[in-house]
């Protein structure tokens, strides 16, 4: 379970994402981003650490909030937004280092994780709550039923009066904040900010996302099935 942790937090994100239509490409890049940032203030600035964490969590949420925009307002489809971005984001974590690894890290920074709480590592914790925070959103919600509705049909959705594009700028910026998370979690369990980490970890993402029965297309989806498909990568 905490091996599969971040897969699982991203995936979360992502499937906001293309329940509504839409990918997110620069999930990888996101986390490496965050974790460097987190890393960076720490090492070098002496940040109190949950701060460092909080700077790199919202690093995340603002590359969200920039694919939402590039999304919504200058009319870029989202798969060449987030295959620009996942270069431009990871190309700013490697120039942040200067290409070196940030370690020697204060002990607080390994607690987020590589600590328990009880038998319970943090990390799969932290994956149960959002889970259930996002279960929540998704299902009870007219956020949820609104993020459906632009998947399903976007035009239908407008016409009955949904916000579309601030509701896929909100879609972005949850997919970052999950990366953001996810980056802290794993510059945590690492000891170190490293921007060639989590390489190929949209791909990992996407996957667990399709395995749980969620329409490319959008549309369709539950967040329990990705649950399933979290694990299945991890097995």
């Amino acid at each position: 379970m905490r091996q599969v942790s971040i897969i699982g937090i991203c995936a979360f994100g992502e499937t906001f994402v293309v329940i509504a239509g839409g990918i997110d490409l620069s999930v990888g890049s996101m986390v490496a981003l965050s974790g460097v940032i987190a890393a960076s203030l720490a090492k070098f600035m002496n940040v109190p650490v949950p701060i460092a964490f909080l700077a790199g969590i919202t690093a995340g949420s603002i590359c969200g909030l920039l694919n939402g925009i590039l999304t919504t307002k200058v009319k870029i489809p989202p798969i060449i937004v987030t295959l620009g971005t996942l270069t431009i984001i990871r190309g700013l974590a490697f120039i942040i280092v200067g290409g070196h690894t940030v370690f020697g890290m204060p002990l607080s920074y390994r607690v987020l994780g590589r600590s328990y709480i009880g038998f319970i590592p943090i990390p799969v914790l932290i994956l149960v709550i959002i889970f259930i925070i996002f279960f929540v959103i998704l299902n009870k919600l007219s956020f949820g039923r609104y993020v459906y509705a632009l998947g399903s049909n976007e035009e239908a959705a407008v016409i009955s009066g949904v916000n579309v594009n601030k509701i896929k700028i909100l879609v972005f910026v949850l997919c970052g904040l999950m990366a953001g998370i996810g980056g802290a979690i794993l510059s945590s369990r690492l000891d170190s900010g490293q921007a060639a980490t989590a390489q190929g970890l949209e791909l990992d993402v996407l996957t667990a996302v399709v395995l749980g029965g969620v329409s490319i297309v959008g549309g369709k989806g539950r967040l329990g099935s990705v649950f399933v498909g979290v694990l299945i990568i991890g097995i």
